[in-house]
């Protein structure tokens, strides 16, 4: 049933963390611990900016994560200062053919 529920519920079957580098920019992590490859990963990444203002934004990864694979995505946003001034969340996944 992965199949089917993947483009649903990609947070289900893989995991998507945001931590910092040295200089407070964000990286995003994903991890596919299924044993088939993925492709069509999209991001959405919830911010506070300089201002203190909530921005969204998404991405689309290209390529494909291989099965029991995980891959590092720079996103270009920071410095920041705390994890509680970002959140990273999964939004699109399909099984890459």
């Amino acid at each position: 049933m992965m199949q089917i529920d993947l483009g649903n519920n990609p947070e289900k079957y893989l995991q998507v963390r945001g931590g910092t580098d040295g200089q407070g920019q964000l990286l995003v992590q994903i991890a596919n611990p299924t044993a088939v490859p993925v492709r069509g990963l999209q991001i959405n990444i919830r911010y506070l900016d300089s201002n203190g203002q909530v921005r969204s934004l998404s991405r689309t990864l290209n390529g494909t994560l291989a099965a029991g694979q995980s891959t590092p995505a720079a996103t270009g946003l920071g410095p920041f200062q705390d994890p509680s001034q970002f959140e990273v969340r999964l939004t699109a996944a399909q099984i890459a053919r």
